[in-house]
Protein backbone atom coordinates (compact mmCIF):
# COMPACT_ATOMS: atom_id res chain seq x y z
CA UNK A 1 0.00 0.00 0.00
CA UNK A 2 1.25 3.59 -0.73
CA UNK A 3 2.29 5.72 1.89
CA UNK A 4 0.85 8.74 2.02
CA UNK A 5 -0.05 12.08 4.88
CA UNK A 6 -3.72 12.02 4.66
CA UNK A 7 -4.02 8.62 6.92
CA UNK A 8 -2.17 7.33 10.06
CA UNK A 9 -2.30 5.12 12.81
CA UNK A 10 -3.41 5.34 16.09
CA UNK A 11 -0.56 4.12 18.32
CA UNK A 12 -2.80 3.68 21.17
CA UNK A 13 -5.35 1.31 19.30
CA UNK A 14 -3.96 0.47 16.49
CA UNK A 15 -6.91 2.17 14.43
CA UNK A 16 -6.54 4.10 11.01
CA UNK A 17 -7.40 7.45 11.73
CA UNK A 18 -7.33 11.43 9.74
CA UNK A 19 -4.14 13.17 10.05
CA UNK A 20 -5.49 16.45 9.18
CA UNK A 21 -8.78 16.04 9.19
CA UNK A 22 -10.81 18.83 11.22
CA UNK A 23 -11.91 16.36 14.55
CA UNK A 24 -9.19 14.28 14.10
CA UNK A 25 -11.88 10.98 14.82
CA UNK A 26 -10.71 7.45 14.50
CA UNK A 27 -12.38 5.97 11.46
CA UNK A 28 -14.31 3.11 12.63
CA UNK A 29 -14.11 -0.24 11.77
CA UNK A 30 -10.52 0.94 9.93
CA UNK A 31 -8.48 -1.12 12.34
CA UNK A 32 -10.04 -4.40 11.86
CA UNK A 33 -10.05 -4.01 8.12
CA UNK A 34 -6.63 -3.28 8.33
CA UNK A 35 -5.79 -6.28 10.28
CA UNK A 36 -8.62 -8.61 8.14
CA UNK A 37 -6.31 -7.70 4.84
CA UNK A 38 -9.51 -5.38 3.73
CA UNK A 39 -9.69 -2.17 2.08
CA UNK A 40 -11.40 0.99 3.17
CA UNK A 41 -14.36 2.55 1.11
CA UNK A 42 -14.28 -1.01 -1.33
CA UNK A 43 -11.09 0.57 -2.74
CA UNK A 44 -7.24 0.65 -2.14
CA UNK A 45 -6.31 3.33 0.80
CA UNK A 46 -3.24 4.97 1.18
CA UNK A 47 -1.81 4.27 4.79
CA UNK A 48 0.93 5.34 6.76
CA UNK A 49 4.67 2.61 7.22
CA UNK A 50 3.04 1.89 10.49
CA UNK A 51 0.19 0.13 8.82
CA UNK A 52 2.04 -1.33 6.68
CA UNK A 53 3.79 -3.18 8.93
CA UNK A 54 1.07 -4.36 10.25
CA UNK A 55 -0.61 -5.75 7.82
CA UNK A 56 -0.95 -9.41 8.27
CA UNK A 57 0.36 -10.71 4.98
CA UNK A 58 3.77 -10.98 6.61
CA UNK A 59 3.85 -12.13 10.18
CA UNK A 60 7.12 -11.90 11.25
CA UNK A 61 7.17 -7.99 10.78
CA UNK A 62 3.90 -7.13 11.87
CA UNK A 63 4.91 -9.64 15.36
CA UNK A 64 7.59 -7.05 15.63
CA UNK A 65 5.65 -3.77 14.72
CA UNK A 66 3.44 -4.54 17.63
CA UNK A 67 5.79 -5.48 20.34
CA UNK A 68 8.51 -2.37 19.16
CA UNK A 69 6.46 0.07 17.71
CA UNK A 70 3.19 -0.60 19.53
CA UNK A 71 4.50 -1.65 22.55
CA UNK A 72 1.94 -4.13 23.53
CA UNK A 73 2.28 -5.75 26.66
CA UNK A 74 3.89 -9.42 26.46
CA UNK A 75 0.41 -11.22 27.25
CA UNK A 76 -1.90 -9.15 24.89
CA UNK A 77 -3.78 -11.31 23.10
CA UNK A 78 -3.04 -9.75 19.45
CA UNK A 79 0.74 -9.87 20.22
CA UNK A 80 0.87 -13.23 20.90
CA UNK A 81 -1.31 -14.34 18.22
CA UNK A 82 0.84 -12.29 15.79
CA UNK A 83 4.10 -14.10 17.78
CA UNK A 84 2.67 -17.64 17.21
CA UNK A 85 2.18 -16.74 13.35
CA UNK A 86 5.94 -15.50 13.35
CA UNK A 87 7.25 -18.90 14.44
CA UNK A 88 5.06 -20.75 12.16
CA UNK A 89 5.19 -19.12 9.01
CA UNK A 90 8.31 -16.69 7.65
CA UNK A 91 11.81 -16.31 7.93
CA UNK A 92 11.82 -17.81 11.41
CA UNK A 93 10.41 -20.63 10.02
CA UNK A 94 12.91 -21.42 7.64
CA UNK A 95 15.68 -20.27 9.97
CA UNK A 96 14.55 -22.97 12.64
CA UNK A 97 13.53 -26.06 9.47
CA UNK A 98 17.38 -25.97 8.95
CA UNK A 99 18.47 -26.54 12.48
CA UNK A 100 20.17 -30.11 12.85
CA UNK A 101 18.09 -31.56 16.17
CA UNK A 102 21.52 -31.61 17.77
CA UNK A 103 21.07 -28.37 17.93
CA UNK A 104 23.43 -26.42 15.33
CA UNK A 105 23.23 -25.25 11.48
CA UNK A 106 25.37 -26.66 8.85
CA UNK A 107 28.22 -27.95 10.94
CA UNK A 108 29.25 -28.96 14.17
CA UNK A 109 31.11 -27.34 16.64
CA UNK A 110 31.57 -23.47 17.58
CA UNK A 111 29.57 -22.75 14.39
CA UNK A 112 31.18 -19.95 12.59
CA UNK A 113 31.92 -20.94 8.94
CA UNK A 114 30.69 -21.20 6.75
CA UNK A 115 29.03 -17.70 6.91
CA UNK A 116 26.47 -16.18 7.55
CA UNK A 117 24.32 -19.61 7.57
CA UNK A 118 25.94 -21.64 10.86
CA UNK A 119 25.15 -21.75 14.09
CA UNK A 120 26.77 -18.15 14.83
CA UNK A 121 24.89 -16.26 12.45
CA UNK A 122 21.27 -18.23 12.26
CA UNK A 123 21.36 -17.29 16.32
CA UNK A 124 21.85 -13.43 15.73
CA UNK A 125 19.48 -13.28 12.88
CA UNK A 126 16.56 -15.40 15.13
CA UNK A 127 17.24 -12.64 17.84
CA UNK A 128 16.75 -9.98 15.21
CA UNK A 129 13.45 -11.40 14.39
CA UNK A 130 12.37 -11.71 17.72
CA UNK A 131 12.54 -15.28 18.73
CA UNK A 132 12.85 -16.24 22.04
CA UNK A 133 13.35 -19.53 24.12
CA UNK A 134 10.44 -19.85 25.61
CA UNK A 135 8.67 -19.93 22.37
CA UNK A 136 10.29 -22.52 20.53
CA UNK A 137 12.08 -25.26 22.28
CA UNK A 138 14.68 -25.52 19.37
CA UNK A 139 15.96 -22.01 20.30
CA UNK A 140 16.86 -23.71 23.65
CA UNK A 141 18.83 -26.06 22.38
CA UNK A 142 20.40 -24.05 19.67
CA UNK A 143 21.64 -21.45 22.92
CA UNK A 144 22.99 -24.65 25.01
CA UNK A 145 24.69 -26.24 21.86
CA UNK A 146 26.78 -22.69 21.26
CA UNK A 147 27.10 -22.87 24.80
CA UNK A 148 28.89 -26.18 24.89
CA UNK A 149 30.98 -25.81 21.81
CA UNK A 150 32.28 -21.92 21.01
CA UNK A 151 32.32 -20.35 24.38
CA UNK A 152 35.94 -21.43 26.45
CA UNK A 153 36.53 -22.07 29.87
CA UNK A 154 38.09 -18.20 30.14
CA UNK A 155 34.48 -16.97 28.57
CA UNK A 156 35.95 -16.44 24.88
CA UNK A 157 33.68 -17.54 22.46
CA UNK A 158 35.54 -18.83 19.71
CA UNK A 159 35.54 -19.47 15.47
CA UNK A 160 37.55 -22.14 16.20
CA UNK A 161 36.87 -24.43 18.83
CA UNK A 162 40.55 -22.74 21.31
CA UNK A 163 40.87 -19.30 23.08
CA UNK A 164 42.95 -17.81 20.03
CA UNK A 165 39.82 -17.80 18.02
CA UNK A 166 38.25 -14.69 19.89
CA UNK A 167 37.18 -11.39 18.36
CA UNK A 168 35.48 -8.80 19.72
CA UNK A 169 32.64 -8.78 16.73
CA UNK A 170 31.82 -12.33 17.84
CA UNK A 171 32.02 -12.05 21.47
CA UNK A 172 29.69 -9.10 21.40
CA UNK A 173 27.06 -10.16 18.88
CA UNK A 174 26.89 -13.66 20.47
CA UNK A 175 26.82 -12.21 24.12
CA UNK A 176 23.85 -10.15 22.63
CA UNK A 177 22.00 -12.39 20.40
CA UNK A 178 21.89 -15.21 23.39
CA UNK A 179 20.68 -12.60 26.01
CA UNK A 180 17.92 -11.30 24.12
CA UNK A 181 17.20 -14.67 22.93
CA UNK A 182 16.54 -15.15 26.66
CA UNK A 183 19.42 -17.67 27.63
CA UNK A 184 19.80 -17.47 31.37
CA UNK A 185 22.24 -14.34 32.40
CA UNK A 186 24.26 -16.71 34.79
CA UNK A 187 25.26 -18.59 31.90
CA UNK A 188 26.30 -15.73 30.09
CA UNK A 189 28.11 -14.30 32.53
CA UNK A 190 31.80 -15.70 31.52
CA UNK A 191 31.50 -14.05 28.57
CA UNK A 192 30.56 -10.93 29.53
CA UNK A 193 33.40 -10.71 32.64
CA UNK A 194 35.62 -11.53 29.74
CA UNK A 195 34.27 -9.03 27.01
CA UNK A 196 35.00 -6.24 30.14
CA UNK A 197 38.60 -7.86 31.05
CA UNK A 198 39.74 -7.66 27.74
CA UNK A 199 38.62 -3.97 26.73
CA UNK A 200 40.20 -2.66 29.85
CA UNK A 201 42.95 -5.05 29.94
CA UNK A 202 42.29 -5.90 33.45
CA UNK A 203 44.38 -8.82 34.58
CA UNK A 204 44.68 -9.75 30.82
CA UNK A 205 48.57 -10.64 29.97
CA UNK A 206 50.24 -9.41 26.35
CA UNK A 207 49.80 -11.60 23.16
CA UNK A 208 53.54 -12.19 23.93
CA UNK A 209 53.16 -14.16 27.44
CA UNK A 210 52.76 -17.59 25.60
CA UNK A 211 52.43 -19.35 29.51
CA UNK A 212 49.87 -16.71 31.42
CA UNK A 213 46.44 -18.05 32.32
CA UNK A 214 44.67 -15.21 30.13
CA UNK A 215 46.57 -13.32 27.28
CA UNK A 216 45.09 -11.51 24.71
CA UNK A 217 45.94 -13.34 20.88
CA UNK A 218 46.71 -12.62 17.32
CA UNK A 219 43.31 -11.55 16.66
CA UNK A 220 41.95 -9.99 19.65
CA UNK A 221 45.49 -8.57 20.29
CA UNK A 222 44.78 -5.63 23.07
CA UNK A 223 42.55 -3.47 25.07
CA UNK A 224 40.09 -0.59 24.26
CA UNK A 225 39.19 -3.11 20.77
CA UNK A 226 42.33 -3.57 19.18
CA UNK A 227 41.56 -6.21 16.91
CA UNK A 228 44.83 -8.42 14.37
CA UNK A 229 42.73 -8.00 11.59
CA UNK A 230 42.75 -4.15 11.45
CA UNK A 231 46.31 -3.72 11.85
CA UNK A 232 46.02 -3.59 15.97
CA UNK A 233 44.02 -0.51 15.60
CA UNK A 234 40.57 -0.91 17.47
CA UNK A 235 37.19 -2.21 15.60
CA UNK A 236 35.42 0.34 17.40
Amino acid sequence: ETVHPEWEVSVGTGRLRRAHGADGADLPGAGARLAAGGVWGGSPQTVTVTAWLLAPDTPGVRYLALRDLLRRPTDDTELCLARQAAHTDGPIATVLAQMHPAGYWVAPGPGYDPKYRATVWSLILLAHLGVSVTADARVAQACAYILEHALTPNGQFTASGVPSGTADCLQGNLCWALLTLGCDPAEVAPALTWMARSVTGEGVAARTERHAPLRYYAGKCGPGFACGANNQLPCA
